[in-house]
């Protein structure tokens, strides 16, 4: 096991010092989060380049504690948002049923980062599917999308279009039909501001 306390010492340099030094068959990185993920990327080309010869693959998994996510979506959203944009999966630990807002949690997450698989697991160390809570229903006549939920619908109708396939919605948003879109299609959103 090795440890680089200086946020510029983590580098290809210094990986390649230790592939060479111990021969791994493996490497798992924990990474600091506080530190920027800015790395994140430069170390991937350099895990190629030093590892031309072998097979490699990486993945990049974000734990977070459901137990303060709120909280430090709060008060340093920009620090959680890095995190999430370079995972492939994140890891909500430490949750229930009871308490865990999967929604948003799922927002925060897919906002920034529509790829990343996430896992919840329980306060006993076991992983659990916690069913998708819908602010709206998706079996009214009519699924009434409210602005507050624009951004949750968005997400879901992304990740699961058979939901609202052959559905009416009402939803507010803007139409455009750009050059080169075929008869019949338009384009549909709305403008969002994204924090940090």
């Amino acid at each position: 096991m090795e440890y680089i306390e200086d946020e510029e010492a983590f580098n290809g340099k210094i990986i390649q010092k230790f592939l060479k030094k111990h021969r791994p068959d493996r490497i798992i990185i924990e990474y600091n989060g506080m530190w920027p993920t800015k790395h994140i990327p430069e170390l991937y080309d350099d895990m190629e380049e030093i590892c031309f010869d072998r097979e490699v693959i990486f993945q990049t998994i974000d734990v977070v504690n459901d137990e303060t996510f709120a909280l430090y979506m709060k008060n340093m959203p920009s620090m959680m948002v890095d995190q999430f944009r370079v995972a492939e999966m994140i890891i909500i630990n430490r949750c229930t049923v009871e308490k865990t807002n999967k929604n948003s949690i799922r927002g925060s997450i897919k906002a920034v980062n529509p790829r990343a698989q996430i896992v919840y697991e329980s306060a006993q160390d076991e992983f659990y599917e916690m069913k998708d809570q819908m602010p709206f229903d998706v079996n009214a006549d009519v699924i009434e999308i409210s602005d507050d939920d624009f951004g949750l619908w968005y997400i879901d109708m992304i990740d699961h279009p058979e939901t609202y396939q052959n559905k009416t919605l009402k939803v507010t948003g803007l139409i455009q039909k750009p050059k080169g879109i075929p008869a019949g299609f338009a384009v549909f959103g709305r403008f969002a501001m994204t924090c940090c």
